[in-house]
Parts: C-alpha cells; structure tokens; sequence
C-alpha cells in the first residue's frame, strides 16, 4: 500500500469489542461496521464533553488527533469560539476528535494541564502533546487553520 494510500485510511476503535478498525476516508459516510464484532462503528461528528473520571480512557482509545478545549459557561470567549469547534469536529470525523472540558465541573483536569485562563486548547496525537493555544484567537477561522495545519 502506498503512503498515499495510507493517508486516505482513517483508524477508528469499535466500542463494543475495542478492536481497532482500518476504515477508507471516503467510506466514512457508509456507517463502517468493525470488522471484528460486526457492530457499527459510532463515528463523532460533534464535540464530547470528557470527565475526569472518562478521560484517561479516552486518551488511551482514540488513535488520532484530539482536540482539547478547556472552557467556562461564563467565558464569553469560549461562547464566540463554539462554533468553530463544532465544525472542526463535523469536518474531520475519524480524524480529529473534539473534547471539550468544562473546568468548573472538572477542576482536576484544569489543575492536571494547568489552566488558569480560558479557553485554552491542546492538540494532542496519541497522547502526545503538539501544541497549546492560550485564549482565543481573533477571529474563529485562525483557529481551524491552527488545527488543521496538524491533520495536513
């Protein structure tokens, strides 16, 4: 299989067996069944709010990029920004996974990665750390340049 080849493949995790599945990004749309349990594969196309408790978890599952979002419901910034995250998880699902963290409900969290102002977002791949944004950008579309620059 060529590198070409491989960049059009999308890895997604079955959640009833765990299996990870190799899926074309142009099957996406044909709700791919894992070829393993034959259970449809749950494609995100929406933010996830994580918790503490399922955070670790959805670390460790999820195969691609991750977005994290560390926000307030009395920031005015992270209201503005909203849509942007929305549709950076609509345009890369498989590829891109959106987490948004509410830092008043998990304290430990924005302790963890410490956060002291918000927004702030991380773009992490396998765990990794690639990059931090601290506040929001001027406008939203600096933003979705800022992470798909990382999906290529």
């Amino acid at each position: 299989m060529s590198d070409k080849d491989k960049s059009r493949q999308i890895l997604l995790r079955c959640h009833s067996c765990g299996a990870l599945n190799t899926v074309p990004k142009g099957k996406l749309s044909a709700h791919p069944k894992c070829g393993k349990c034959h259970t449809p594969i749950h494609i995100m196309t929406a933010p996830i709010n994580v918790t503490t408790a399922a955070f670790d978890k959805v670390m460790s599952t999820w195969p691609e990029y991750m977005l994290l979002e560390f926000w307030s419901r009395t920031c005015g910034h992270c209201q503005r920004v909203e849509p942007a995250i929305n549709a950076l998880a609509y345009r890369h699902p498989g590829i891109l996974l959106v987490a948004k963290v509410d830092i008043d409900d998990e304290p430990a969290l924005a302790s963890r990665y410490n956060v002291s102002a918000t927004p702030k977002f991380i773009i992490q791949k396998k765990g990794t750390q690639l990059a931090i944004m601290d506040g929001a950008p001027e406008r939203n579309s600096q933003l979705i340049e800022w992470v798909e620059e990382f999906l290529g």
